[in-house]
């Protein structure tokens, strides 16, 4: 007689032979749903972390924890990245024993959008600003930009913990806030909702591990039956929200419009990330300081106030409205952030107020709706600056170096300050085939600076506590409706008085002074009508204070305009 089998070899076989069945329908419905029913292809799969859509860029590359991040070793257009990733210099990432290191993190404010190149950063500059004032004391410091289009905070905050802290950063710099706000806007309540809960309670637990549910919720979703059971997964759920917002706040007054928007960025977490990300910071020995973005519309000017003084940006109600909120809120929440944490702040908000009284200087310092031009980076880098001369720790490193700013004026780049000429005129730089011949005729209590790089030195009063004076010698000939321009710079209290004289009598005087309290930003052109056909007279400049300056360009202090 055939041998029985026994009950536990009948049950594994029968067991197995439901496992395999199991496992081929579900392979026969895989194979009927890509050809029958194949799911949306979907190019974004972390939400809210790849908002933009980045990952789809030529210069970003998916990335499974912060959704996307910059390509490494690559130049596109005014951009370039290092072998790290970061649109800096290169670096160690180790940090060398005798540098004091600052990273700068942020969205496409820090990253530096449209500003004419890696150099006119605002981290960048404020390196250079740096290198300037410690000359050869035999310190270093060294500023990083790690800035990334479209980050925000949560970015910020998964990014410093997992990456950044690595690099050994002695001060980080925070300039966060404004894709906060846009993305709060354009997401509903429900998806940030989702998106709070899901972060709280996976950001400790697995932000050393790249996500793992993440990486494993990748892999099932190559399986269309995976992707269909998830979509009708989420329609299961019920909502803790009944009254889902939608992106839109069209037909709202403003009152009604900031509450809601209160909550989506509560939501998002913009002040618990930034709060968390100073914290660590300060576990690890780190100091922070936050810096307050700067909107260039002002919220106290009405709708129709603002589309006059902008007339050159595009916007609508909506707009407005998403702009008037950021720029209230990031202000009184940065405040909080530094009441709660002991972080210092740089609000730009009030010093881009200042600068930006006309519209002109906005579209200098603008480079769109919300980037800067690298004159707008360059206050920023300033501001910056002087506020982290009086960090304990940056001042302990230096040890005997001196680190000090007065007013603005230590430190000018003709190529950055004079930036902006070529928005009201064709040609920049300006046109140095002059004819009349101008040339200097004397000089009293007078120093001139070594030209620099570009091409630019300056002309100041030697002795501060007297006045400077050139005379300029001007013969020739030019033609009808020419002028003669110049460029120079004074702060309040100080003065230049401009005298023409020529053949025949004919005279005019000009005498600029500045009413605000601080060292103009950036030098503005002025312009000497003369007499058409023959000229032959002079030019006295008297330069009243130690504060003031006049450009010199190769050698020429005047230029000429005509028309265009």
């Amino acid at each position: 007689m055939p041998k029985e089998k026994s009950p536990f070899f009948s049950a594994l076989i029968n067991y197995t032979l439901a496992i395999f069945s199991i496992f081929f329908i579900l392979f026969l419905a895989e194979i009927t749903c890509r050809y029958l029913f194949p799911y949306p292809s979907k190019k974004l799969e972390i939400g809210i972390l790849d908002f933009g859509l980045w990952s789809t860029s030529l210069f970003a590359e998916k990335d499974p924890l912060l959704g996307y991040h910059l390509k490494k070793n690559i130049k596109f257009k005014e951009y370039q990245f290092n072998s790290l990733g970061f649109r800096n210099a290169e670096f160690s990432k180790s940090k060398p024993n005798d540098v004091y290191r600052i990273i700068c993190i942020g969205g496409s404010t820090t990253f530096g959008t449209d500003c004419g190149g890696n150099q006119y950063t605002y981290p960048a500059l404020l390196q250079d600003i740096f290198k300037d004032k410690l000359g050869n004391c035999g310190k270093k410091i060294e500023v990083i930009n790690a800035g990334v289009i479209g980050y925000h905070s949560m970015h910020s905050l998964i990014r410093f913990k997992n990456e950044l802290i690595n690099y050994s950063p002695d001060l980080i710099i925070v300039m966060d806030g404004l894709n906060d706000i846009v993305v709060a806007e354009a997401t509903t309540e429900n998806e940030l909702k989702d998106f709070s809960t899901r972060t709280n309670n996976l950001l400790v637990k697995l932000i050393n591990t790249h996500m793992i549910l993440e990486k494993l919720d990748t892999i099932c979703s190559r399986l269309n039956i995976y992707l269909w059971v998830k979509d009708f997964s989420k329609h299961l759920k019920k909502s803790n929200h009944p009254l889902e917002k939608i992106n839109t706040f069209r037909g709202k007054e403003y009152a009604e419009y900031s509450k809601e928007m209160e909550e989506k960025i509560s939501l998002l977490g913009y002040k618990n990330n930034t709060e968390q990300l100073i914290e660590f910071a300060k576990e690890n020995n780190i100091d922070s300081l936050v810096v307050t973005y700067p909107f260039a519309l002002k919220s106290d000017f009405l709708l129709q106030q603002e589309k006059n003084r902008l007339f050159f940006l595009n916007f609508n109600k909506d707009e407005y409205f998403l702009w008037r909120f950021g720029r209230n809120y990031l202000q009184k929440t940065n405040m909080d952030i530094a009441k709660n944490t002991g972080a210092p702040v740089v609000n730009l908000q009030e010093i881009f107020d200042n600068a930006t009284e006309n519209a002109t200087s906005v579209r200098r310092i603008y480079s769109d709706m919300v980037h800067f031009t690298r004159i707008g980076n360059m206050i920023a880098a300033k501001s910056i600056f002087n506020s982290l001369v009086h960090t304990e720790k940056l001042r302990s490193f230096l040890g005997s170096c001196s680190l000090s700013f007065n007013n603005n004026n230590d430190y000018t780049r003709p190529d950055i300050d004079l930036w902006g000429e070529n928005i009201l005129y064709k040609s920049w730089p300006p046109n140095l085939d002059l004819n009349p011949d101008v040339r200097i005729k004397s000089i009293q209590n007078i120093k001139i600076s070594k030209s620099d790089y570009s091409g630019w030195s300056i002309a100041s009063p030697d002795d501060q506590e007297h006045d400077g004076q050139i005379v300029f010698q001007v013969r020739g000939s030019i033609p009808i409706n020419h002028y003669l321009s110049f460029y120079p710079r004074f702060a309040e209290g100080t003065s230049i008085k401009i005298t023409a004289t020529f053949q025949g009598g004919a005279t005019s005087e000009l005498e600029l002074t500045q009413a605000q309290q601080t060292w103009t930003e950036f030098a503005y052109g002025y312009y000497i009508a003369i007499p058409p056909d023959n000229v032959d007279g002079e030019i006295r400049f008297e330069l009243h204070g130690g504060d003031t300056q006049l450009w010199s360009y190769k050698g020429k202090y005047f230029f000429w305009i005509g028309p265009e």
